[in-house]
């Protein structure tokens, strides 16, 4: 089953403890980082999140997520776009062109897969 079919959200959590990116980052972040896992696991492509048009408004990327993100949440801007920058700064979340990836939730939907094709393949046989 693929992740974003989960009524749940796999939080690790020595894993969420024990994260020196994260730990870096302020409470605001910490916050601002688990409603963004929330958005990100009910994703297409599971830990990416492709920022819309209408939200590319600004040269910087970042502000144009943080926009995306306020609709998204309960934040408001101002909320957002400080923790969104100090968790792309400390390297928790990355901005590749137009998706803010969480490569741990990328990762952890990469294993998801391949273990279900595995066992669709012992199955069969």
């Amino acid at each position: 089953m693929a992740l974003t079919n989960q009524p749940y959200l796999p939080l690790y959590v020595d894993d969420w403890m024990n994260n020196s990116k994260l730990k870096m980052c302020t409470p605001a972040a910490h916050g601002v980082m688990i409603s963004i896992m929330c958005i990100l696991h009910k994703e297409v492509t599971y830990g990416k999140l492709l920022l819309k048009q209408k939200f590319k408004q600004n040269d910087k990327q970042i502000k144009n997520f943080a926009s995306q993100l306020a609709k998204l949440t309960a934040f408001e801007f101002a909320e957002i776009e400080n923790p969104l920058v100090e968790l792309v700064s400390e390297g928790v979340l990355i901005i590749d062109e137009d998706y803010l990836i969480c490569k741990r939730m990328v990762r952890d939907a990469e294993i998801s897969e391949k273990r279900s094709n595995a066992g669709f393949k012992g199955g069969a046989s």
